[in-house]
């Protein structure tokens, strides 16, 4: 399963189409930046939601509600723009926040980081 870290600028975008594939693949979701309470809104009540203010909470919160072979996956579906100067330093803020906690974490299998888009 997947403990989803969601949220940002959405820039006014419906976030219905999130629905389905979260209640499929995600155990949970921690949401961040301005929209992550629009995102909020349209998920059921079956998924569980924490809001975090930091990418360094946003990890941190995501670790508690992982389980052995979940993955913590950063994918926003908004722009950075609210929180960082760019999806750059997004993705580097994770990436740093999950660094930090390797060391407490016993099966972490490694920390992949990527910018662009796929």
């Amino acid at each position: 399963k997947i403990v989803l870290i969601a949220g940002g600028d959405g820039k006014g975008a419906e976030f219905d189409d999130l629905v389905e594939p979260i209640q499929d693949f995600a155990r949970a979701v921690v949401l961040i930046g301005r929209d992550g309470p629009q995102i909020a809104d349209i998920l059921p009540d079956t998924i569980e939601m924490k809001k975090a203010g930091d990418m360094a909470s946003a990890v941190k919160t995501a670790q508690t509600l992982a389980r052995p072979g979940d993955l913590v996956l950063l994918s926003p579906a908004c722009a950075s723009f609210d929180m960082f100067a760019g999806y750059a330093a997004r993705g580097h803020a994770f990436a740093e926040a999950v660094k930090a906690l390797m060391p407490s974490l016993p099966n972490v299998q490694g920390v992949q980081e990527s910018t662009g888009v796929h």
